[in-house]
């Protein structure tokens, strides 16, 4: 479901702060259409706390203070082509933290350990996101419902993960943690993988789709959505003789076509 924002003419110096839940002050600003935000836990609640009608100067910005429901999400400091840029010293990002917010790609320091359950949750104009070295934790569906996801980028010296073309892994490469929605073309899965998170693959734009596994794990809802309309993708590529095993394991409910690859 897409949301509504409302675009405003904020000046660079104007700069709000609020105290979410765990009394930890979190300041933004907008300068040059970037959205600028520093602090320390960044929570879901972040930009409602102490954000009262009378502390703002809506006439000032041409808003009807009716139309407001409270969050930042629909107040909308950024416009639909803004960036997020989070500044060092921040944590943690918790639940739902930016969950439905216009901006387009999201910048994150090497103070971020943790991103909480749909962090950046509906977020459909955001096409990159860039993760730092001291990521340990990202919490399942952090990005769900990015519809513009095009590729998730991993420092090269992350302990926890890893980025292949703009997919997101374990460091070991053990598990397929996400495909982007949007990222197009095709994506061969490293044979070591042996897990896929939920969501992984739901509701993507490949064409193509490469593994090389001889007994493939379970294919479920869970990962790909619940009928073939979530999975756009058309051509699942397999080892010569696996086609039976493959669908056994329920994977032709996911794809229009199975191909054995003959040197598979």
């Amino acid at each position: 479901m897409k949301k509504s924002f409302l675009t405003l003419a904020i000046s660079a110096s104007m700069i709000l702060a609020a105290n979410a839940q765990d009394d930890t002050k979190i300041s933004w600003k907008v300068q040059n259409d970037t959205l600028f935000i520093s602090g320390n836990t960044i929570s879901g609640s972040a930009f409602d706390e102490g954000k009262k009608r009378s502390t703002l100067n809506f006439a000032s910005w041409g808003i009807n203070s009716s139309e407001w429901d409270g969050t930042l999400g629909q107040l909308s400091f950024m416009t639909t082509e803004s960036p997020l840029v989070i500044s060092e010293g921040v944590t943690t990002i918790s639940d739902g933290a930016f969950g439905g917010f216009a901006i387009v790609s999201a910048s994150i320091p090497n103070s971020v350990v943790s991103i909480g359950k749909g962090a950046f949750f509906d977020c459909e104009n955001l096409v990159i996101v860039n993760l730092p070295c001291c990521i340990k934790v990202i919490e399942p569906y952090t990005f769900y419902g990015c519809e513009s996801l095009e590729a998730i980028n991993v420092d090269e010296t992350n302990e926890k993960f890893c980025s292949i073309d703009g997919v997101l892994y374990s460091k070991d490469l053990t598990a397929l943690i996400l495909v982007p929605n949007a990222k197009n073309g095709s994506v061969r899965i490293p044979e070591n993988v042996a897990e896929i998170s939920n969501y992984a693959v739901y509701n993507c734009a490949l064409t193509d789709f490469y593994v090389s596994w001889k007994n493939p794990p379970i294919a479920t809802d869970n990962i790909f959505g619940s009928s073939k309309s979530k999975c756009k993708i058309e051509k699942l590529h397999i080892p010569a003789g696996t086609k039976n095993t493959y669908k056994q394991a329920g994977w032709t409910k996911y794809f229009k076509k199975l191909i054995e690859e003959k040197n598979g």
